[in-house]
């Protein structure tokens, strides 16, 4: 019975004392990246988070990076913002500890588009572990599939033209 007992206690002490996956204590080392799409920029003196950047930067991907980095650094980590970045629809998406989905909204583009920055008090919520950055693109792929659409039409339209054109001489 004491041998059940101590199995039991453990298998279920492991449970109990793991460690949550989204952040490590120190690193494998300083900026190494492990390929595409896995970028490791953590720090061996702290702990650690993993964070996700999706949308219009340069290198979007998992990042581990220290507890403490904010919105601008990950940002900047990521290649920084290009010309069809959308800075004043940035997005965080998480769960909180019920599981329960939450999408922050916030707005950085007085940082890169005007002369001033605007006097508002700027909101930029704190990056927690498992967070996905989502950074929207300027440019609405709608647009495309709409110029695509009206071209596919006027191309048509054009190759009735000639046909008919070479038809009647």
């Amino acid at each position: 019975m004491k041998k059940i007992l101590l199995v039991l206690f453990l298998l279920s002490s492991q449970i109990i004392f793991a460690q949550v996956d989204a952040y490590r204590l120190g690193s494998s080392g300083p900026n190494t990246g492990f390929g595409r799409g896995l970028f490791d920029y953590s720090d061996p003196t702290t702990i650690n988070m993993e964070v996700y950047v999706w949308g219009a930067l340069q290198q979007t991907g998992k990042y581990i990076v220290p507890i403490d980095t904010d919105v601008k650094e990950l940002i900047s980590l990521a290649g920084g913002p290009n010309d069809n970045t959308d800075l004043d629809d940035i997005r965080i998406y998480r769960k909180d500890s019920e599981g329960k989905e939450i999408l922050l909204k916030f707005d950085l583009s007085d940082l890169v588009r005007d002369n001033t920055l605007t006097s508002k008090v700027r909101y930029v919520p704190k990056l927690l572990a498992k967070d996905i950055l989502i950074i929207p693109s300027s440019v609405n792929r709608d647009t495309f599939e709409w110029i695509q659409f009206i071209l596919s039409f006027v191309t048509t339209g054009v190759g009735i033209a000639l046909l008919v054109i070479r038809l009647t001489e």
